[in-house]
């Protein structure tokens, strides 16, 4: 078992080695699915998340890290209302930040690092 730093919300986090699945192992660039079965801390909800996560390596060591879930059902175990407990959307909303030359702003403050696929 692998267990994550996810302590506060889900005291029970705990991922099951044999449950992971490769999707694209090409040398130093993997991207992989886990899913992850813990009881919500804030109220209680056992709830079922599907992670995913891309890794870069560089020299045997992690260069790069991101991983993913659905936030809807985060937001549904974490929040004791479920979505209903979100805010209103407003005109705009950010799910994410570009880099500038994308052509979209980065957040207030951000410094963006890349790291180029070897």
């Amino acid at each position: 078992m692998v267990r994550g730093s996810r302590r506060p919300f889900y005291p029970e986090f705990e991922v099951n080695i044999e449950d992971v699945i490769v999707r694209i192992d090409a040398g130093d660039l993997v991207f992989a699915e886990y899913p992850v079965h813990a009881v919500a801390a804030p109220t209680g909800r056992l709830s079922h998340h599907l992670f995913m996560v891309y890794l870069v390596a560089k020299d045997g060591k992690i260069a790069f890290l991101r991983e993913g879930l659905n936030t809807v059902a985060a937001a549904s175990a974490l929040l004791p209302g479920g979505v209903h407990d979100l805010p209103a959307p407003t005109e705009e909303v950010h799910a994410f930040w570009f880099h500038r030359r994308r052509g979209v702003r980065s957040a207030p403050g951000r410094r963006r690092r890349t790291v180029r696929r070897p």
